[in-house]
């Protein structure tokens, strides 16, 4: 990007007309929902918010950054837990003060465009993007990625455990060219198992479906176990509860676990948080139950790095730590 800070070209993905709706309402079903993939859920917020841009706040002159925290704190609330969100969350409060350092020209409406033009465009092979607000650069990496550091490890007719079901799960999955079995359960209270079952099967892979409590028996079955997640940390990642206790036993039994994962994945600024919808959808643990009982509705857990885990992503095998230094940009540590 040059100094004057120019607009992204969006092609096909300009934005639509304008909207009939308000942002807030066109937001909702999004930050309702608890089943589509976090890219493209990132994804398709980013294309509300870039409507709101050309439609809404382009034509309002009190609008500055105070408003746009505030337009972004429901999302931050409902979904920033997921790092693709976080991460687009992050560039564009950063993007008003990273365009003052660096002398990009416009006003902040210019600048939010700028930088939600390669949100809307999907994943890309493109140059790998530092995180830096306005820098070039795709903002995914294809789902499919960690296949090549999988499929040299599966022979014919093996048996793989999906630990917690992810997008990268179901890519790899349905890329593997080896015939295996995937062994699946309904993948805790938003039931993403059984949606990734359905998938795998309709593209062609042969799947057991059992009951979560069944899985921490079968890993010794298994020939490799894999985790997915949504979110990475410096020490953990997110996963449904359960994880924990199968990365253990694949510890014990000497099954190779691998966590499917890209660069995307990782928190900015490390922090990792359980979904705090969990709270309010106590019906997901028992629908009606009974006065006084004490639930404990959240389905996630934080599943700490094991020496047993290695982390299948875009440079190939690495270890979970190697990842997140992996995506550093180091071109210019005064600025990142």
């Amino acid at each position: 990007m040059t100094p004057t800070g120019p607009v992204q070209h969006f092609g096909s993905t300009a934005p639509e007309g304008a909207p009939e709706e308000p942002l807030e309402q066109r937001l909702a079903p999004l930050l309702r929902d608890r089943a589509c993939p976090s890219s493209a859920l990132a994804q398709a917020l980013a294309a509300e918010l870039l409507r709101e841009c050309v439609h809404g706040w382009s034509a309002e002159p009190g609008f500055d950054e105070a408003v746009l925290s505030a337009a972004l704190d429901p999302i931050r609330r409902e979904q920033g837990w997921r790092a693709p969100v976080a991460r687009l969350l992050r560039a564009l409060t950063d993007a008003p003060a990273v365009a003052r350092v660096d002398g990009y020209e416009g006003n902040l409406v210019r600048h939010l465009v700028s930088e939600l033009g390669p949100w809307v465009q999907g994943s890309g092979e493109g140059p790998h993007w530092s995180g830096r607000a306005l820098s070039p650069g795709a903002r995914w990496v294809a789902r499919s990625r960690p296949l090549a550091a999988l499929a040299s490890e599966l022979e014919t007719g093996a048996v793989v455990l999906v630990a917690s079901p992810s997008e990268h799960v179901e890519a790899c999955a349905i890329g593997l060219e080896t015939e295996v079995t995937f062994v699946l359960s309904q993948g805790g209270a938003t039931l993403a198992g059984r949606l990734l079952a359905e998938n795998l099967v309709r593209g062609g892979r042969r799947v057991r479906f059992v009951h979560d409590a069944a899985l921490p028996g079968l890993v010794g079955e298994a020939d490799a176990i894999w985790f997915g997640t949504e979110a990475i940390g410096p020490a953990s990642f997110l996963a449904p509860h359960g994880a924990r206790n199968l990365l253990a036993e694949a510890e014990r039994l000497g099954v190779p676990a691998r966590l499917l994962a890209t660069a995307d994945l990782l928190m900015p600024g490390g922090s990792l948080e359980l979904p705090a919808w969990a709270e309010s959808e106590p019906w997901r643990l028992w629908e009606d139950a009974p006065s006084r009982m004490e639930l404990e509705p959240q389905p996630f857990e934080l599943c700490p790095f094991d020496p047993h885990l290695m982390v299948a992503c875009e440079r190939g095998l690495v270890r979970p730590a190697e990842l997140a230094v992996g995506a550093l940009d180091t071109s210019d540590l005064t600025r990142a």
